[in-house]
């Protein structure tokens, strides 16, 4: 689904079936299994935001996280977050939309992420997805761009070692371009002091 994303549309009920069934089946090896069902889950949804399947299925995605990110350790737990954080992107929920803030206050407990590094980009996308429409004086978007923050002083002191270059460089331009162009990191400077 990464490289060809209309793969996504024309197999995505067939795939979150599968998932579904899955999840049932369990017992050997649930770390790698529910890692790779909530990897998938946010490819799909940040491959194929259109498709009216995933948007109908939102609900049953979000228990599926859930689901996942309870029965999971480290690299599991760091997926499950990801993908919370690719449904709000993919599908670029809005205030209106009731599961903007349960997974909003789902991320925000768990970022940074210390296991799978690279997933932490996933989280600041969502920053820049909210900022036009954040609203600091709400608990839940304050607790979030705190969260953030951490995050991002969690990436920039990261090891080259501990990343692949590729990795870092685009790590390095997500965390420049977030810093300018966002009104929110005003707010970066009194969360520094």
């Amino acid at each position: 689904f990464n490289n060809c994303s209309i793969s996504c549309n024309l197999f995505c009920e067939k795939v979150y079936s599968l998932i579904e069934s899955n999840l049932k089946k369990i017992e050997k090896n649930v770390d790698d299994t529910l890692r790779t069902i909530t990897f998938l889950l946010g490819v799909m949804y940040s491959k194929a935001p259109q498709n009216k399947f995933l948007i109908e299925n939102i609900e049953k995605s979000i228990f599926i996280i859930q689901y996942s990110f309870e029965r999971s350790e480290t690299m599991g737990k760091d997926n499950s977050i990801a993908a919370a954080c690719k449904i709000i992107t993919g599908l670029k929920l809005s205030p209106e939309n009731k599961f903007l803030e349960i997974l909003i206050q789902l991320i925000s407990q768990y970022i940074p992420l210390k296991n799978d590094f690279v997933e932490n980009i996933a989280a600041l996308e969502v920053w820049i997805h909210i900022d036009q429409f954040m609203d600091i004086s709400n608990p839940v978007y304050n607790k979030f761009l705190i969260s953030i923050f951490e995050t991002l002083k969690f990436l920039a002191t990261r090891k080259s070692s501990e990343m692949n270059q590729i990795n870092q460089i685009k790590n390095i331009k997500m965390i420049k371009t977030s810093l300018i162009s966002l009104k929110s990191s005003n707010y970066l400077s009194e969360y520094l002091n």
